[in-house]
């Protein structure tokens, strides 16, 4: 499930909404991704990505150092035309456990283009190990979200994980987080990044 860095959207998982479903009743599901990514204003997309944590107090303690540099993240219509993208930056890192929001301006003449697949790429040598994803698009009343179990479930490295991503019944869901690092690392992660349709997994309305 490798990731190369110059291709443009390969679908990566295309399978998954069953496992998602199986596991989130709809209230799961709606906290799941509205928690994660919040609405953008007009012309702008919004990429939420989750960071896993081993750790009651993550900003405290990362036994395992599930931190990482921050990554690249694109978003790409239909017909595979860039829509908008973040170039992350390797020399900073998101923390264990915490939950970013990336907002990103849509080209020009795309303002009101709503994107369906989504690539996220390290960008330096401290991996990253990541829980959950969500995207919404500038003028939709749709969120859809994919969490990174899809993945496991498609042969990534993984780790536990403590971070809470939705409700599964009563109790909130801890997905295993995926690893992805450099092109440069010198660590054992083999995976730069990944993509999907993210329409195919979950989605909820406003």
């Amino acid at each position: 499930m490798e990731l190369s860095t110059t291709a443009l959207v390969p679908p990566v998982f295309e399978s998954g909404a069953n496992i998602i479903g199986g596991i989130f009743g709809a209230v799961g599901l709606y906290e799941f991704i509205k928690g994660l990514v919040p609405s953008p204003p007009k012309g702008v997309t919004n990429v939420g990505v989750a960071v896993g944590q081993t750790a009651d107090n993550p900003e405290k303690d990362d036994p395992y150092n599930l931190a990482g540099n921050i990554p690249a993240i694109s978003v790409y219509s239909v017909a595979g035309n860039l829509v908008a993208s973040s170039k992350g930056d390797k020399k900073k890192t998101w923390k264990a456990g915490s939950k970013n929001s990336v907002s990103m301006e849509n080209n020009a003449g795309q303002d009101s283009v709503g994107s369906e697949y989504i690539s996220v790429v390290a960008t330096g040598t401290n991996a990253i190990c990541i829980s959950a994803v969500g995207l919404k698009n500038p003028n939709d009343e749709v969120s859809y979200g994919w969490f990174s179990d899809v993945g496991v479930s498609c042969g990534m490295q993984f780790h536990w994980s403590e971070t809470v991503v939705g409700n599964a019944g009563t109790q909130g869901y801890r997905p295993n987080c995926v690893w992805i690092t450099g092109p440069d690392s010198k660590n054992d992660v083999k995976t730069q990044g990944f993509s999907m349709h993210i329409i195919d997994f979950s989605k909820v309305t406003e």
